[in-house]
């Protein structure tokens, strides 16, 4: 072992002893012990404290005369004994990519990237290096030429032609094997979702005996589709990939990547204005879905890694109906997708005009094509002419420009007949790990702005309007990492009473009513990603039987069409009402909705990305999940 390699060996044993400050002082440039090796990623600190955390170096590479030194580390996560003794033994890894030097004993500029969806997922194992040899290079053959000219061929998109010179027919890609062709397809598909790429290859270790190096690059990108779940914003984002390649007989044969996805997410994350929490759920219960790389991530059928879907989502033949709604205006905020969307179809269908919100400028696309499906109807019906659709972007999270944007699209019709608030952002945080940041997001999007909307609505408001409040079975059946999100919702319903008392005699606004939806579980595009597992089949089968209507669980047409019943005068009766839209789960059989309930819970996790993941969603014991832009309910 190099000296350099050996070093770094030494430090790490000293970090899993524990040893006291002074034994840990010459490994540090600030003379003090650094931990940092043992520090869990960001939103997993609490288990620093109730676990035990160590290290294993799985691969070393180093340069002797620069001092830099790459490795691969296993991360292993124990719960300490404050864990139920059912799952005391239970242990989580996942794998870390360091680069750092090493200047005599002393170790600095240690740059880290984590497995962090290992880690969210509670995976029980990490990609392993290879144990082979390397067969003999050709003559002549400088390793490191061969990977910046690589790398050139890589940035520059001219893989079809020159890929073969590099690699062989067949690569082992994080313990996967794909063709040359895979592996070029998955690249140049990541690459066509942005824009303005410039790739930089900023540490290069190369030991050209073992036919072995490391490479940590920085890619500065313009995302213009959306990628790993994320919608483009417009902004551009600088990020790192730690790289580590096995070479065989002068062509790439093995190679184990990290891409640093949560400073993507946090980059993007930012320019929504939106955050997320995380928690990590001990279950007995592991299911590994590995997202470990930039260039398979947009393509996961291309490493068998994709999951079954739980659900399937039913498809719908809507038409024209009933014009009872013709010459009404009718706002839906989260219309892009969903539950929002199908009840802007709903009440399109029956003649209102629809003003339609989104969070971001990237999703008003979506609807756009609702527009056009509007249109179809009418046009195949023949109907008289379709409604107005008029898409808005009103971000929740900042309430004076969501209500402002709003009132500016009812000012074109100078009048409003029906308000659907659906939007809302969710966000997970076990009880002790609550932040003062999460209440005040969930309270601005999910009390604030609902508030100040009506408020600033009210002048336009006409006689016999309808306000319809969407809600979620978690104000009534929380989930206990929830608190806040059951708080607001149970509040929305609180506030539906008031507003029926208010606005139902309010000059200009006589006989309106105002009425609440608990939506439960509803099958959405979100939902039939789950993937396909024993727990979250046993959860969702639970939920079904559950169901005192029919042994199934909620379609999107069963909220839109009792918002639809809500929003016509024959509900003029009925106002301060909460209707329960989940087939009758009036008595949740709770012994068998937890089961299942750590994997739903771990699934959600990973959408952060879910990313958010705009922001995680939360089905817990009720099943709701939601993007800032649509409605509560799977999606």
């Amino acid at each position: 072992m190099a000296a350099i390699e050996s070093i770094f060996q030494k430090y790490a044993e000293r970090l899993n002893r524990r040893l006291p400050g002074e034994n840990m002082a010459k490994f540090s440039s600030s003379g003090h012990s650094s931990s940092q090796l043992l520090n869990l990623p960001a939103g997993f600190e609490h288990l620093e404290v109730s676990s035990d955390v160590n290290i294993t170096i799985l691969h070393q590479i180093s340069d002797a005369f620069t001092g830099d030194l790459a490795a691969i580390l296993l991360v292993r996560i124990s719960p300490k004994s404050v864990f139920p003794a059912s799952t005391a033994t239970a242990v989580i890894e996942f794998r870390r990519h360091v680069f750092c030097q090493v200047q005599g004993t002393t170790i600095s500029n240690i740059m880290i990237i984590d497995d962090v969806d290992a880690l969210r997922n509670s995976e029980s194992q990490a990609v392993r290096p290879p144990s082979w040899s390397a067969k003999a290079s050709p003559p002549g053959f400088c390793l490191t030429e061969a990977y910046r000219a690589y790398f050139n061929c890589v940035s520059t998109r001219t893989m079809e032609e020159n890929l073969s010179k590099f690699t062989h027919d067949h690569i082992t890609f994080n313990e996967h094997s794909v063709t040359r062709e895979q592996y070029r397809g998955a690249m140049e598909e990541c690459h066509d979702v942005m824009a303005d790429c410039k790739n930089t290859l900023e540490k290069l270790i190369v030991d050209e005996e073992k036919q072995q190096l490391a490479a940590r690059v920085v890619f500065e990108w313009t995302p213009v589709k959306a990628w790993n779940g994320i919608e483009p914003t417009g902004k551009r984002v600088k990020f790192t990939e730690h790289v580590f390649v096995w070479f065989d007989e002068g062509k790439m044969h093995t190679s184990i990547t990290m891409l640093d996805m949560e400073a993507f997410k946090q980059q993007m994350r930012l320019s929504l204005g939106i955050r997320c929490g995380t928690w990590i759920s001990w279950s007995k219960h592991r299911r590994a879905f590995r997202n470990q790389h930039w260039a398979f991530a947009a393509k996961p059928d291309s490493l068998g890694a994709s999951q079954r879907s739980t659900l399937a989502i039913p498809i719908f033949e809507h038409k024209v109906s009933e014009q009872d709604l013709v010459g009404k205006v009718a706002i839906v905020t989260g219309a892009s997708r969903g539950i929002g969307r199908g009840i802007a179809i709903h009440l399109a269908s029956r003649g209102a005009n629809i003003i339609g919100t989104c969070s971001v400028l990237s999703s008003l696309g979506k609807i756009d094509d609702l527009r056009a499906e509007i249109d179809s109807l009418y046009r195949n019906s023949n109907q008289s002419s379709a409604p107005q659709i008029k898409g808005v972007v009103a971000p929740l999270l900042e309430p004076r420009e969501y209500c402002s944007a709003i009132v500016n699209a009812v000012k074109e019709y100078g009048s409003l007949n029906i308000l659907v608030q659906n939007a809302a952002v969710v966000e997970v945080a076990p009880v002790g790990t609550i932040t003062r940041d999460h209440i005040d997001r969930l309270l601005t999007a999910n009390i604030e702005a609902p508030v100040f909307l009506v408020q600033a609505l009210l002048p336009y408001f006409r006689p016999e309007s309808r306000i319809i409040n969407i809600s979620s079975e978690g104000g009534r059946d929380p989930s206990p990492v929830a608190l806040v999100y059951s708080g607001c919702k149970s509040a929305i319903e609180s506030m539906t009473r008031v507003w029926a008392d208010a606005c139902g005699t309010r000059p200009g606004m006589e006989r309106t009513t105002v009425n609440s939806v608990a939506v439960g579980i509803t099958q959405t595009e979100l939902a039939s990603q789950m993937p396909d597992t024993p727990e979250i089949r046993q959860f969702l089968e639970a939920k079904e039987t559950a169901c005192s209507v029919e042994k199934r669980l909620g379609r999107v047409d069963d909220i839109a069409e009792i918002v639809g019943f809500l929003s016509s005068e024959k509900s003029r009766w009925v106002s301060g009402s909460v209707i329960c839209a989940n087939g009758g789960t009036v008595k949740p059989r709770r012994k068998h909705l937890q089961m299942g309930f750590h994997e739903l819970i771990v699934y959600q996790g990973h959408r952060i990305k879910l990313e958010l993941n705009r922001s995680i969603a939360l089905s817990g014991l009720n099943g709701d999940e939601q993007k800032p832009d649509r409605a509560d309910g799977l999606e």
